[in-house]
C-alpha cells in the first residue's frame, strides 16, 4: 500500500511538472554556459572567455598593451578569476570601465578571490590619472582599496604597472575604442 502510494505521488509530480507551461526564470549574465576553448588555461572555467570580450589597445613607449573590456557588473565581478598565470601575456591585462566616478572606501575595491595570477590593480580617475597602483595577492579576499574617487580600473600581471607608465599621478589616456 505504501509503495503504491508513493508511486501515485511521484507520478502526479512529474506529470505536473511535464505539463507546466511556465519557462522558469534564468539571468543570461549569471548563467553558466560551456564557454568555447580558447587554449587559455582556466579559460573553459569561465562565465566570459578572453576571446569573446572586446579588446583596446594603449599604445606605450615600451610596446602595445592590449586590454580586455570589462563594461558590465557581470564580467566585472569575474575579472581575471580562473585564469593561469602562464595563459595571460605581459602584454595583456583588463580594462575596467563603471558608468560613473566610484568613491572609494575599505569595503570597495578589488579582491583576488578565485584569482591565481598576482596583479597590479591600477586605480584610474575620470580624467586619466592614476590614482594609485596596489598590489593583489593570488587568492586572496582582502579588498585592495582605492585611494581616491575613480572610474576605471586597469588590471595587468604584477610588476609590469611601472612598465606601462601607470604610477600615481600619471595621467594617460583612457581607450575609448
Amino acid at each position: 500500500m505504501k509503495r503504491t502510494l508513493w508511486l501515485t505521488l511521484l507520478a502526479s509530480f512529474v506529470a505536473a511538472g511535464c505539463n507546466s507551461t511556465e519557462t522558469p526564470a534564468v539571468n543570461a549574465d549569471s548563467a553558466i554556459s560551456a564557454p568555447a576553448k580558447t587554449g587559455r588555461e582556466g579559460d573553459n572555467l569561465r562565465v566570459f572567455p578572453l576571446d569573446t570580450l572586446e579588446v583596446r589597445t594603449v599604445k606605450f613607449p615600451d610596446g602595445d598593451l592590449k586590454l580586455w573590456v570589462m563594461d558590465t557588473d557581470s564580467k566585472q565581478a569575474e575579472g581575471m578569476m580562473q585564469l593561469e598565470p602562464g595563459s595571460v601575456k605581459d602584454t595583456e591585462g583588463m580594462l575596467f570601465i563603471f558608468d560613473t566616478e566610484q568613491e572609494p572606501s575599505p569595503t570597495r575595491g578589488f579582491y583576488m578571490r578565485n584569482t591565481k595570477i598576482p596583479l597590479d590593480i591600477c586605480y584610474i580617475a575620470a580624467d586619466g590619472t592614476v590614482v594609485n597602483v596596489g598590489a593583489g595577492v593570488p587568492l586572496r579576499e582582502a579588498t585592495v582599496p582605492a585611494e581616491g574617487k575613480f572610474k576605471y580600473v586597469v588590471e595587468v600581471k604584477q610588476g609590469l604597472a611601472g612598465r606601462f607608465g601607470l604610477i600615481k599621478g600619471k595621467k594617460f589616456a583612457i581607450p575609448t575604442k
